[in-house]
């Protein structure tokens, strides 16, 4: 048998697909409050380079990220809290082996948080942003 080759249109869905951020997920079950983190990875398969990872902990009130590659591009993670507050956790040092983290603004669980990598502050690269 003899397989069709895909049309153009197919071929540039699933570059476009391959060319987009990629995250993934890592929860730990357990009632209530989760451990939740998330990872941006860009690059077209098979070289994905996996830029950052970050996340909440301890009851969501604990803020973290981890910038994985040395490549100018700084990692933070934006968190939203239940009393309407707003931040950023950044990771200062670039792929240096240390990772920035903070309890979250008033103390507050967050309820929402976005992972991004970017230079000069900018969010070129977000994970989706998602409950916590």
């Amino acid at each position: 048998m003899r397989l069709k080759p895909i049309g153009t249109l197919a071929t540039a869905a699933i570059l476009t697909a391959a060319l987009s951020t990629v995250t993934t997920t890592q929860t730990s079950a357990a009632a209530g409050f989760h451990d939740s983190s998330r990872a941006v990875w860009t690059g077209i398969p098979p070289a994905l380079v996996g830029r950052a990872q970050g996340g909440v902990k301890s009851n969501h009130t604990r803020i973290w990220i981890c910038d994985r590659v040395d490549d100018e591009m700084g990692a933070r993670t934006r968190y939203w809290t239940t009393n309407g507050g707003y931040d950023i956790v950044g990771d200062a040092d670039g792929g240096g082996g240390n990772c920035g983290e903070e309890s979250s603004y008033n103390g507050q669980p967050v309820t929402h948080y976005q992972v991004c990598v970017g230079r000069n502050g900018a969010n070129t690269h977000c994970s989706d942003r998602v409950a916590a």
